[in-house]
C-alpha cells in the first residue's frame, strides 16, 4: 500500500474539526437535538490519528524521525492553550468554590497535569460522587488519553520500521483497532465508567484514523465514489449526533458510526474535489476548525463554572452566553496563544526541542506546585460558619462492613452472625442505612442488635429487578433480596424487620437522572405507583406469614441541591436560603407518600413511620434542624436528622 501522505494543509479536515467540536458545545449546553454530540470526542480521535500518523510516516521515509522533536512539537502544540486555560479557571474556582469543592478541584488538576485525568475521573465516579456537571476539568480526560496514546504509539511505530514490518503496518493497525474494539463492545455492558475512559477501550478510535494514513490516499471508484463516500460519511457523523444519547454503547460497537463517519469523509476527500470537502473548506467551518482545540479547552470550564456557583443548571440564555464567550476566548487564544508558539521560529531566532520541553516541564511542575497549595480547600477564605457547614457536606463512614458487598457475605458478615439478644434487621437502600446508627443505639439501651443488610440503588421489593432507562437491570439485586428474606426466615432470633427505601425515585420524570424502574418476572415494566404495589407488596406479605414486627419507614423530603453546601454558600453571601431548592416530587402528599399509606392501611400488622412527621411540622419541612442541615447531600439524611426521625417515633421499634 501507499504509505505516502500529503504535505499540503487540508482545510476539509479543519471544517471535519468543525463538525466534532460544535456537537460537544450543543451537548454540553443542553441544546434540544444534539443528544449525541459527545460523539465530537470520537471524530477528534479519528482526525488525530490520521493526520500524527502521517506525519511519523513521512518523517520515517525521510530519514528524519526523532522521538524527542515529535515529542517537543506535541509540547507546543497542546500546552500553551492548555496552560492558559487552566490558569483561568483556577482563579475562578479560588474564588467561587467551597473549600471542599476546590480541594477536589485541586486533585483533579494534579491528575490533568500529569495527563491521567481519565484514570482519575474513572476511579472517582461512584455512588456517592459529585455529578460532572460540577467538575470544570471533566473534558480533559480526552486530552489525557489522547496523550497517553502518544506517549507509546511513537515507540511502537518506532519499533516497527527498525523491524523492516513497514509493509505489514497497515495490518499490525487495523489488527490493534480489531482487538480494541471488540474489548470495548465485550466491555461496555459491564464497568461503563472504565470502557468510557480508559485507553484500552478507547485506542481502536485513534487506531482507525492511523489505518486511514498508511492506506491509499483517496476513496475507489472515482469522483462518484468520492462523492458517496463523503456523503455518507456526513450522514453517519449526523445520525449519531442527533439520535445517541449518553445510554448509546459509545465507544462499543455503536462507536463505529461517527468514527467510520469521519474516516469517510477524510477518506474522500484527498482531492478536494467533492461537495462534502468543498461544504467544509468553507470559511466558515474551517475557521471554527481551527480554533476547535481552544473552543474544546475553554467551553466545558464557561459552562460549569457558573453552574457551581448558582448551584442549578444554567437557562438556555445563560449557556449561550457562556457558549459565545467560548468563541470569542476560543478565538483570542488561537490567535495570540496557540499560533505564535506553534509557527517556525523568526529567523536569527533558534527554538530548540530541549527549550520547549524544559519550559513545558518547568510549567507542570509549577502548576503541580499551586495546586498542591490548593489541597486543603484554603478554608480561610470563608467564615466558620460556612466552613463547618460545608464539612458536613463531605461524605461520611456508614457502615462500610456491611454494604455494598455481595449477599452472601451480606449473610456471612452482617446478618447471621450471632447474638446473645433478639435481632432488629435494617433491610433497604442507603435510604435505610441512613438510620442504622440511630436504630443501633435504641436497640443496645433495650438489650437487642441492629443487623443492616443494605444494597445502595435496591429497594427491599421481592420479585424485581431495578434499572434504569439506558441501562442493565440490577440482576444482582434481586438475588439480594432474595438472600436477606430466606436469612430472616431461617433465623429465629429475628424479632423485627424496618425496610427502608428512596421511594419517590420511582414517580421521577423518566428524564431524571434519578428516575428508576423494575422488570418484574413477566417481564413487564414497572414505575411509580404500580411498582410499589408489585413489589413492596410482595415483601410485606413474605415478612407477614413469619410474624415478624414489620416497620416501614417512608421517606424524608429531598434537595435539588447539595444542601450543607447549599447552606454554606448563603452563610457565606454567595446564595439566599432559599437557592437551596427542594425536589418537589419528595415533598408531603406526593404521589409516593399517599401510595405507601394505602399500602400500610391494607396490611394492620405494619407501622409505617413518616419522617416528614418530624421534618415538616404542620407541613411546612425545614432546612435545617437543631442548627443542623437536614441531608449531608441532596437526599440522604444527616445524622442529626436520622436520630431526629428515629427518636421521635416510640413505635419505631415496637
Amino acid at each position: 500500500m501507499n504509505q505516502a501522505v500529503a504535505l499540503r494543509h487540508r482545510r476539509d479536515i479543519d471544517g471535519l474539526r468543525a463538525l466534532a467540536v460544535a456537537p460537544v458545545v450543543l451537548f454540553h449546553a443542553g441544546t434540544p437535538g444534539a443528544s449525541g454530540g459527545y460523539v465530537g470526542v470520537d471524530i477528534f480521535f479519528v482526525i488525530s490519528g490520521f493526520l500524527i500518523t502521517g506525519l511519523l510516516i513521512r518523517e520515517a521515509q525521510s530519514g528524519t524521525s526523532s522521538i524527542v522533536g515529535f515529542y517537543e512539537r506535541r509540547v507546543r502544540r497542546i500546552f500553551p492553550a492548555l496552560f492558559a486555560v487552566l490558569i483561568v479557571t483556577s482563579i475562578a474556582a479560588f474564588a467561587i468554590m467551597l473549600p471542599s469543592e476546590l480541594a477536589t478541584y485541586a486533585k483533579n488538576l494534579i491528575a490533568t497535569l500529569l495527563f491521567v485525568s481519565n484514570i482519575a475521573f474513572w476511579q472517582a465516579s461512584g455512588y456517592f460522587d459529585a455529578p460532572s456537571e460540577f467538575n470544570p476539568l471533566l473534558h480533559m480526560w480526552s486530552l489525557a488519553l489522547e496523550e497517553q496514546f502518544y506517549l507509546l504509539f511513537p515507540l511502537a511505530l518506532w519499533t516497527i520500521y527498525r523491524l523492516r514490518l513497514q509493509r505489514q503496518l497497515p495490518w499490525i493497525l487495523l489488527a490493534g483497532a480489531a482487538a480494541s474494539l471488540a474489548l470495548a463492545a465485550v466491555l461496555i455492558r459491564g464497568p461503563v465508567n472504565a470502557t468510557f475512559y480508559l485507553l484500552p477501550t478507547r485506542a481502536w478510535e485513534l487506531l482507525l484514523g492511523a489505518w486511514l494514513a498508511t492506506t491509499p490516499r483517496h476513496a475507489p471508484g472515482g469522483r462518484l465514489g468520492r462523492e458517496l463516500t463523503g456523503a455518507i460519511g456526513i450522514a453517519l457523523i449526523l445520525y449519531a449526533v442527533v439520535s445517541f444519547t449518553p445510554a448509546t454503547g459509545v465507544p462499543g460497537a455503536a462507536g463505529l458510526a461517527p468514527c467510520l463517519g469521519a474516516l469517510f469523509v477524510i477518506w474522500s476527500g484527498e482531492k478536494g474535489d467533492t461537495w462534502t470537502a468543498r461544504v467544509l473548506s468553507s470559511p466558515l467551518l474551517a475557521g471554527v476548525g481551527l480554533i476547535s482545540y481552544s473552543l474544546y479547552l475553554w467551553h466545558w470550564p464557561l459552562l460549569t463554572l457558573p453552574r457551581i456557583a448558582l448551584m442549578r443548571e444554567l437557562s438556555g440564555l445563560e449557556a449561550a452566553a457562556a457558549v459565545g464567550a467560548a468563541v470569542a476566548l476560543a478565538a483570542v487564544s488561537w490567535r495570540w496563544i496557540e499560533q505564535p508558539i506553534r509557527r517556525p521560529a523568526a529567523p536569527g531566532r533558534s527554538r530548540s526541542a530541549a527549550r520547549s520541553l524544559t519550559a513545558g516541564l518547568g510549567a507542570t511542575g509549577l502548576g503541580l506546585a499551586v495546586a498542591a497549595g490548593l489541597l486543603g480547600g484554603a478554608p480561610w477564605r470563608l467564615p466558620q460558619t460556612a466552613v463547618a457547614l460545608d464539612r458536613i457536606g463531605v461524605r461520611p463512614d456508614v457502615l462500610a462492613a456491611c454494604v455494598g458487598i455481595t449477599e452472601a457475605e451480606t449473610i456471612t458478615r452482617c446478618l447471621a452472625r450471632p447474638t446473645t439478644g433478639a435481632k432488629v434487621i435494617l433491610w433497604g437502600d442507603s435510604h435505610a442505612r441512613q438510620y442504622a446508627d440511630a436504630l443501633a443505639s435504641i436497640l443496645a439501651a433495650r438489650g437487642g442488635e441492629l443487623r443492616v443488610a443494605a444494597r445502595p440503588g435496591c429497594a427491599p421489593m421481592l420479585g424485581l429487578t431495578p434499572g434504569a432507562p439506558g441501562r442493565s437491570p440490577d440482576a444482582g439485586c434481586l438475588a439480594f433480596n432474595e438472600s436477606v428474606l430466606q436469612s430472616i426466615r431461617s433465623d429465629p432470633n429475628v424479632r423485627g424487620v424496618v425496610l427502608g427505601g428512596r421511594w419517590s425515585r420511582f414517580f421521577f420524570e423518566p428524564t431524571d437522572p434519578e428516575f428508576r424502574l423494575a422488570v418484574a418476572a413477566d417481564g413487564a415494566v414497572l414505575n411509580g405507583e404500580r411498582l410499589l404495589r408489585t413489589g413492596l407488596v410482595s415483601t410485606l406479605e413474605a415478612l407477614d406469614a413469619d410474624h415478624a414486627a414489620i416497620t416501614l419507614v417512608g421517606q424524608a423530603p429531598e434537595f435539588d441541591v447539595v444542601l450543607p453546601q447549599c447552606l454554606a454558600r448563603a452563610a457565606w453571601g454567595r446564595l439566599a436560603a432559599e437557592d437551596c431548592r427542594f425536589k418537589p416530587e419528595t415533598l408531603p402528599d406526593a404521589v409516593f407518600s399517599t401510595t405507601l399509606e394505602s399500602i400500610v392501611a391494607a396490611h394492620p400488622r405494619v407501622n409505617y413511620v413518616d419522617p416528614a412527621e418530624t421534618l415538616c411540622p404542620a407541613g411546612a419541612c425545614g432546612r435545617t434542624i437543631s442548627g443542623h442541615p437536614v441531608t449531608w447531600d441532596t437526599d440522604h439524611l444527616s445524622t442529626v436528622a436520622a436520630a431526629r426521625v428515629a427518636d421521635s417515633s416510640g413505635a419505631l421499634l415496637r
